[in-house]
């Protein structure tokens, strides 16, 4: 059996022109990174303490909690790359954002070849986790960096592979992951007859993660399909 594979690099982006999100969301995914849009300062707060990801490209002028605001908020509490991609070209703008903690800063009009150059360069300077801590709720927490996984105050016993697995549906809650897909991302590889082994891992995360693994609250069963991973209030 093959080692785990590490998990896919997450992307946030933070612009409010839909246009120029679409067409970066596009640029980042041709590269083989995850990437979500946010148009909003506060919905990109709240993706940061939530579902923090690996690395932030993020405009200026937002509606609302501007984008300068949003990296102060992210600097008190992570290291998470932040590329900053706005029309502000004055130096004292560049100036504020680099003393603020971005770790570069774009122009428009921007290359989207440049921009992943770019990407790619921050990604070599910081380690894969750099997000330490996904925070599902009050009571169940995951972190990235010490691959552990904290349930109700306390670090629970788990293997690399429940670890990989639980980590992969927390990233992306609501999506329906049929058992082909999770030996394919998680295992690397789909063979027929092994589905067994999906059905038993995650039998044993329901019981360390679940008030009541009989009831699962977190990850659900879709029945005919697989499995999803659910969020409080969803």
């Amino acid at each position: 059996m093959k080692d785990a594979r590490p998990p896919t690099r997450k992307i946030l982006i933070v612009e409010d022109d839909r246009r120029i999100a679409e067409m970066v969301r596009s640029a980042v995914e041709r590269e083989g990174f995850d990437a979500e849009v946010v148009l909003d300062g506060q919905t990109a707060l709240t993706k940061l303490r939530t579902h923090p990801p690996d690395l932030v490209v993020l405009d200026r002028g937002l509606p609302g909690v501007d984008g300068m605001t949003v990296l102060r908020e992210l600097r008190k509490s992570g290291h998470t790359p932040v590329l900053v991609l706005t029309a502000r070209d004055q130096e004292e703008d560049i100036i504020q954002a680099f003393q603020l903690g971005a770790d570069d800063y774009v122009t428009k009009p921007f290359g989207t070849g440049e921009l992943m150059v770019r990407i790619q360069s921050l990604f070599r300077r910081s380690p894969l986790q750099s997000a330490p801590t996904l925070c599902v709720d009050d009571r169940l927490q995951i972190q990235t960096g010490e691959r552990q996984v904290i349930v109700d105050g306390a670090t629970i016993e788990i293997t690399r592979t429940e670890f990989d697995l639980l980590l992969l549906f927390a990233s992306n809650p609501g999506v329906v992951f049929s058992r082909e897909r999770l030996l394919e991302q998680v295992w690397g590889f789909d063979f027929e007859g092994f589905e067994r082994t999906v059905d038993s891992h995650i039998t044993r995360i329901r019981r360390k993660i679940e008030r009541d693994h009989r009831e699962p609250r977190y990850l659900q069963t879709v029945w005919g399909v697989g499995y999803q991973f659910k969020l409080p209030g969803d």
